[in-house]
């Protein structure tokens, strides 16, 4: 089943179905990861969401305060794709969370705090913009360089 059949409509039990997805994995992953730098699901449905619910801004800020930090990671994941948002928009409790969660960029895994993770957002990216930019970037790859090199190996394998 792809990402996108994932949604039905009704926001609450799309979100839950997520929260699942997410949960099994136990990790936020980036836009690549692995040697291949493919883009995963659990990446692909934070666009996804944004896409299916422009107007959750208020659902997913209630959704940073989730008590899972994994959770929470992700609703912020959302949140940056729906609205452009800065670091006094996001609530002090939140960004003062201290929870760990594991994070995954390519190959490497890192260990933070779920206040370090939506600190780092706000480093990397001055605006909405910017990582709407990187995100086409990164689904322009696989879409191309990726998808070559995928039908190259398996022309290679025959």
């Amino acid at each position: 089943m792809s990402t996108a059949n994932l949604f039905t409509g009704d926001l609450h039990r799309d979100w839950q179905t997520l929260c699942n997805l997410w949960k099994q994995c136990g990790r936020v992953l980036g836009p690549e990861v692995g040697p291949l730098w493919e883009m995963p699901r659990e990446h692909k449905a934070c666009i996804f969401f944004a896409e299916r619910y422009p107007e959750s801004r208020q659902f997913l800020m209630e959704r940073l305060s989730d008590p899972d930090p994994l959770i929470a990671a992700h609703a912020f994941k959302c949140l940056i794709r729906v609205v452009d948002i800065k670091p006094a928009d996001i609530p002090e409790p939140v960004r003062s969370r201290i929870e760990p969660i594991e994070s995954v960029l390519h190959s490497t895994v890192k260990q933070k705090t779920l206040g370090e993770y939506v600190a780092e957002y706000f480093e990397a990216y001055p605006s909405r913009d910017e990582l709407l930019k990187a995100q086409q970037r990164s689904i322009d790859w696989q879409l191309n360089e990726l998808a070559a090199y995928k039908k190259a190996k398996a022309q290679e394998l025959r």
